[in-house]
């Protein structure tokens, strides 16, 4: 089935059920999403709010005090990774433009329209002037922590996101952001909390196991650099 990308479309189903499904199709699924991610981002940001990306630091070390809170067992690890998240950022400078704010799979509609597939995106209530590649780190974390998770197999993850983001360098036409795996551990620290605000079985021990992955990608990109 040819697939074509667009912006916003009134029905379909969730990227994230194509990822899950017993047809699940392969890589190539998510090309058009990342085409579609990539004509959002040349909008016009217009009059959005502009929001500092890469977060602050106190933003990171907030998390990591709850954390420590709720599992005092890796409150000094969270921290010292917090920590060094942030000593990473600081040299950073943002390219700003369109930024989606929160973009991952469950935030993209697929569906049909006569022999194609057309892709919606979602929930622009966060949309503003940023980096755009946080937005490929959003939904790369989001997919990591997922498979870290058991919510996604563990073999469909990594090459979702390579051929996401191959693709969203072809359209664009532009190298991916060197920044992009630091941005992608630093998303998924803040996803560091859905284990215990989604209730999920064995809570404790997937924080741990999202915890060590993102460490293991913050030591790949500073090695990367």
């Amino acid at each position: 089935m040819e697939a074509t990308a667009r912006v916003a479309i009134p029905e379909g189903d969730p990227l994230d059920t194509f990822i899950c499904g017993s047809n699940y199709p392969g890589p190539s699924l998510v090309q058009p999403v990342a085409q579609a991610l990539a004509e959002l981002h040349a909008q016009a940001a217009g009059p959005l709010p502009q929001i500092q990306t890469p977060p602050q630091r106190a933003t990171l070390s907030d998390l990591a005090e709850w954390i420590g809170f709720v599992l005092p067992d890796l409150g000094r690890r969270t921290a010292d990774l917090a920590g060094a998240l942030a000593k990473e950022l600081v040299p950073v400078t943002p390219q700003p433009g369109f930024a989606h704010g929160d973009f991952y799979a469950s935030q993209v509609l697929i569906g049909p329209q006569g022999d194609r597939r057309v892709v919606g995106v979602l929930d622009l209530d966060e949309a503003h002037v940023g980096d755009p590649y946080t937005d490929l780190a959003s939904f790369a974390a989001h997919l990591t922590s997922d498979a870290i998770r058991g919510h996604v197999p563990r073999d469909r993850a990594a090459p979702l996101i390579a051929a996401f983001n191959e693709q969203y360098a072809r359209v664009t036409r532009r190298p991916l952001s060197r920044h992009l795996p630091l941005y992608t551990a630093t998303a998924m620290f803040r996803l560091l909390p859905h284990p215990f605000r989604r209730r999920e079985t064995d809570w404790p021990e997937r924080t741990a196991a999202l915890l060590a992955g993102i460490e293991e990608m913050l030591a790949r990109s500073v090695s990367d650099v």
